[in-house]
């Protein structure tokens, strides 16, 4: 039984006899037919077919549907969602008309036929849409540190018992703007979030301690517009201490705490984190009066943002079927309308929100907020260096090759190479001395960088030998770095060019 041919020899074999079958008479092509039909087993119209055209495939462009939404709706959707804070498809779906008529109001002009399309989006439509804008961030360093001093005298709250719960019950948290070192001393935040309706309020911090942070509870009692009935913490000093304890209690405060490493019992607040402090100012370092006062004009305009225009979900219900788990959020709205909507929120409260809304323009908040976030971009500091980054900066600092003169060398220390005894690793000490040469003046490199070469052992001991002969200096441990041009000129000047002749 015979082989079968593959699709590429029968479309190569194709090829062959194409131009042949093309241009042979009646009888010419009939054998042809035969001779490719009992080769390859395919059809006789079908070889007809394929000998009568070329084979080259044409692109005819994307198959399927076209799509139903052009750039120009795509570039709309992207303003919008920019405008809104880079939220979730979920979050944005519900309040994209309130974006789109706040966008008309600030005098960007939009065609009816774009509204119509942004309306009919899906969220999942939304993520496909917009998958090429968005972005990754990282994570940053934990500095919440146990108190285990006063831990009894705070009751524990898990996240349980946040159901049914009135406005007014606040979880808090401080984020820490230290860069990548929690060394020396930097600003922070302290986040207020509403457990009820979602109402956050943010304050900058100078340090994390128990003074700055009653300061903020202050702030927040005259900012927050229903009455701050509980808030509940982590297990941070700046929180579990007797002046905060006693503050709750002369203002009638219910204060309670999470459970030790369990960030789910603080779920709501974690979650302000990320998407409010962390994604506006970042995760660079801030010192200075001068950036805790730009920081707080910040979060002036920021909390206006995120209360009256960033619409955010609760969860109503969870369950597990196997191994999958099923959630069900609420529609997505601002915590300004979950403020008006909840029955426990006088009416009178109720008005004068409505009117601090009426006063407000989202597209013009929004741009007041990038500006502030460049300038405070512009304060960011630079992490101070650890213990070993210093020790080992501290030993190249000292060997700075610029004016330093070149002490004589010994008459009995030969400046080359001594040969290998064998004979396979002669050529490959020039090597690593050539590439040495390739690098820039001053720059480090370690032994590393030729172990292509030669196994360890041996590039060591060269580099050693290249060190006496004051071509390259050690920096640091398994560190070198090679001289300036103008030293290495002195050498040469020095010795004879019958002892370099082994180096070359």
């Amino acid at each position: 039984m015979r082989k079968k041919m593959t699709t590429k020899s029968k479309d190569e074999l194709l090829e062959i006899y194409r131009l042949e079958y093309q241009e042979a008479g009646r009888n010419r092509k009939s054998e042809i037919l035969n001779s490719i039909v009992e080769a390859t087993g395919l059809s006789r119209k079908h070889v007809i077919a394929a000998l009568r055209h070329s084979c080259k495939k044409v692109d005819v462009g994307m198959r399927g549907r076209k799509p139903l939404y052009d750039e120009s709706v795509i570039e709309v959707l992207v303003q919008a969602w920019e405008v809104a804070g880079r939220i979730c498809s979920k979050r944005l779906v519900p309040f994209l008309p309130e974006i789109l008529f706040e966008l008309e109001k600030s005098g960007v002009l939009i065609k009816p036929e774009t509204q119509s399309a942004i309306a009919k989006m899906s969220a999942r439509t939304v993520d496909r849409r917009l998958k090429a804008e968005r972005q990754k961030d990282g994570r940053s360093l934990c500095t919440t540190k146990r108190s285990n001093l006063v831990k009894s005298k705070v009751p524990i709250r898990t996240f349980t018992e946040w159901d049914g719960v009135k406005p007014g019950f606040f979880e808090t948290d401080t984020v820490s703007h230290c860069s990548s070192s929690t060394a020396g001393s930097y600003l922070s935040t302290l986040n207020m979030t509403d457990i009820a309706t979602g109402w956050t309020e943010i304050f900058a911090l100078t340090k994390k301690g128990a003074t700055e942070v009653i300061a903020g509870f202050e702030k927040g009692i005259q900012l927050v517009p229903f009455p701050i009935l509980g808030l509940d913490s982590d297990n941070g000093k700046e929180f579990l201490n007797e002046c905060v304890i006693e503050w709750c209690e002369r203002n009638q405060v219910t204060y309670t705490r999470s459970r030790e490493y369990k960030k789910n019992d603080q779920a709501w607040v974690e979650q302000k984190n990320r998407s409010v402090v962390r994604k506006h100012v970042g995760r660079e370092r801030f010192e200075g009066m001068e950036a805790w006062k730009l920081l707080s004009e910040f979060y002036a305009l920021l909390r206006l943002y995120v209360n009256f225009f960033q619409p955010c979900q609760k969860l109503l219900f969870k369950k597990r079927i196997g191994a999958k788990t099923y959630k069900k959020h609420d529609v997505a709205r601002p915590p300004y309308q979950r403020v008006i909507e909840n029955e426990y929120v006088s009416d009178t409260i109720k008005d004068k929100l409505k009117m601090q809304r009426s006063s407000l323009s989202m597209v013009q908040i929004h741009a007041e907020l990038v500006q502030r976030e460049a300038e405070l971009k512009k304060l960011a500091v630079d992490a101070p260096v650890t213990l070993p980054a210093l020790l080992a900066s501290q030993r190249m600092s000292t060997y700075k090759f610029i004016d330093r003169p070149i002490p004589e060398p010994r008459k009995e220390k030969l400046m080359a190479v001594k040969p290998c005894k064998k004979k396979t690793m002669k050529p490959i000490l020039p090597r690593i001395r050539n590439r040495i040469l390739t690098f820039t003046n001053g720059e480090v490199f370690s032994a590393k960088a030729f172990v292509d070469l030669a196994n360890r052992a041996t590039v060591d001991a060269y580099l050693c030998t290249l060190k006496k002969q004051k071509l390259i200096a050690k920096v640091a441990w398994g560190r070198y770095q090679l001289l300036p041009e103008q030293h290495r000129q002195q050498i040469k000047k020095r010795y004879p060019k019958k002892r370099r002749a082994s180096v070359r």
